[in-house]
This record gives structure tokens, C-alpha cells and sequence, in this order.
């Protein structure tokens, strides 16, 4: 690892694209995954490496930013069966889903 944990991105839409690109720019290893195709594609184009699953994302990363449209999508990508949820990784949630 270098001076920067490697960060992960799942959801790489409006706002999860702004982060991956900014992290990228900053010379942060960055990874993302998004089920959108396009979105993918677009994080790959800035430089992101791409993850099949939010669970390969997590293993390849010290830290996750979750960036999802609602809990329901949250829950999966952090809990579902290809999840985030692992203990070597950190993750943060900064989607706006209702209590």
C-alpha cells in the first residue's frame, strides 16, 4: 500500500462519478463498481480499476464509499450475498435513503 489506503466506489452515478474522478486526480487507487454499465465504463475511463461485485470491490480495498440510490440498494451492497461487509475493510455510506 502506498501513502493512501485503496478506496473503493460503489455506485459511480452523479455523485459517486465526482468521487471516483477526484480520487483518481489525487493519485488515489481507486476501484469502482456500479451496475449500470455506462456508469462503469465511465469510472473506468477516469482512470478507476472496475469490480465485478461490491464483494471483489471490498476484498480489493482498504476503505468502500457506498453511493446508492436508496436502502434498499444500500442493504444489498452492503449485506446482500456479493456485499461489502467484511472485516479487513472500512466502508461509509453516503447515499440519502428515508429512515
Amino acid at each position: 500500500m502506498g501513502p493512501y489506503p485503496r478506496v473503493g466506489v460503489v455506485g459511480t452515478g452523479a455523485m459517486g462519478g465526482g468521487v471516483v474522478e477526484s480520487l483518481v486526480r489525487s493519485g488515489i487507487v481507486t476501484v469502482a463498481r456500479d451496475i449500470r454499465p455506462e456508469a462503469q465504463a465511465r469510472a473506468v475511463g477516469h482512470g478507476a480499476t472496475p469490480a465485478d461485485s461490491p464483494a471483489a470491490l471490498a476484498r480489493a480495498c482498504d476503505v468502500v464509499i457506498v453511493l446508492v440510490v436508496d436502502a434498499g440498494e444500500v442493504e444489498t451492497v452492503l449485506f446482500g450475498i456479493d456485499g461489502v461487509t467484511t472485516p479487513k475493510c472500512e466502508s461509509a455510506s453516503c447515499s440519502c435513503p428515508r429512515p
